[in-house]
């Protein structure tokens, strides 16, 4: 969700689809809902939800206990959720891991995907959740390739569940070079992206959240003072409190 002003506005649809379009896919059930899920997404993204998110296509079990998501990005009903997103003109945020955790590249169909999707609707705007998983070399190809993509910001660094990603901190917390280099060149195409899971058991009471955001402070504070202010606040108000 994102707040400003004391306006709560959330990202909504994912809690609907993620799990249940997995399983509609694999025949786990018979898919007789998507009409009125989609209905329900479109009253959604017109009323109380500012956009749809954080919706998987790849989603591996990285710590022993998450759930295993792997949609086709033709896979009809993806088709038509991301109908409804285009045409609401709404910001959608999509995870995408491109590699799964034994160290197989899943990179063709990932991206393969973001180029489908914006073969359909050019004028689609997407988050890739956690700066898309992949090195910094490909993300700002992605970034040079698609104007309307954001990367939101995980500081995860390297460790057993994210040992075959890329993260953007060492263990100290500080921005590689690399990435750091990449956000001073596009200060404008990222965003903070805590990942606390606020209903969660985890994260019930959201006590992680201003722990995180410290480590954002910290990690940001290598920056230009200009990219650093884009990344931690500009940018997210530019986009989502037009």
């Amino acid at each position: 969700a994102v707040q400003e002003v004391g306006r709560l506005q959330a990202f909504c649809g994912s809690d609907y689809f993620n799990i249940w379009l997995s399983d509609a896919q694999s025949g786990r059930n018979d898919g007789v809902d998507l009409t009125s899920r989609l209905s329900r997404l479109e009253h959604d993204l017109g009323t109380r939800c500012k956009g749809f998110g954080e919706f998987a296509l790849f989603h591996f079990n990285k710590a022993g206990f998450q759930n295993v998501i792997q949609l086709r990005a033709t896979y009809p009903p993806v088709l038509s959720i991301l109908d409804v997103v285009a045409r609401k003109g709404v910001w959608m945020q999509l995870h995408i891991e491109p590699v799964e955790p034994n160290g197989s590249s899943r990179e063709v169909e990932a991206f393969g995907a973001l180029a489908l999707f914006f073969r359909l609707h050019p004028d689609l705007q997407i988050i890739l959740s956690h700066t898309a998983m992949t090195n910094p070399t490909n993300a700002r190809r992605i970034l040079a390739a698609y104007p309307k993509v954001m990367m939101s910001i995980k500081l995860t660094p390297r460790n057993d569940d994210w040992a075959h990603l890329e993260p953007v901190v060492n263990r100290r917390g500080e921005l590689y070079e690399d990435w750091a280099t990449l956000m001073e060149d596009m200060p404008d195409r990222f965003m903070v992206g805590s990942d606390v899971k606020f209903a969660s058991e985890k994260h019930g009471s959201g006590d992680k959240y201003p722990e995180i955001i410290a480590l954002f402070r910290d990690a940001l504070g290598s920056l230009s003072p200009d990219a650093a202010k884009s990344i931690a606040s500009a940018n997210a108000r530019r986009l989502l409190f037009r």
